[in-house]
């Protein structure tokens, strides 16, 4: 965050994460879940590794998209899902691609 400029409440706006979350994953009062963590990702364009410090570049131009609000919402609601539902969303959004003709 610190490095992009942005704000603990940026970063709420963006992800629906609580500044209070924040602050205590900065402080090392408590660790995000994977979820928080890939979500936060998105937003910053890097990877859930070079937030845990095992990465220390940037990820390549091709994977620094921009989320869409729309991405972002979708983003929020599949991190509440089950692991099981995860499977299950994949293979829907899979059928969705088929059905479209794009490629998965």
């Amino acid at each position: 965050m610190k490095k992009k400029g942005i704000t603990p409440t940026a970063l709420h706006n963006a992800t629906g994460i609580s500044t209070g979350n924040i602050s205590d994953w900065k402080s090392g009062r408590s660790k995000p879940s994977n979820n928080k963590l890939l979500l936060i990702a998105n937003f910053l364009g890097v990877s859930v590794d070079y937030l845990l410090g095992n990465e220390q570049k940037n990820k390549s131009s091709s994977e620094k998209e921009n989320l869409s609000p729309e991405a972002v919402k979708l983003a929020k609601k599949i991190g509440r899902l089950s692991p099981a539902n995860h499977a299950k969303l994949d293979e829907l959004i899979d059928l969705f691609l088929s059905s479209q003709g794009k490629k998965k």
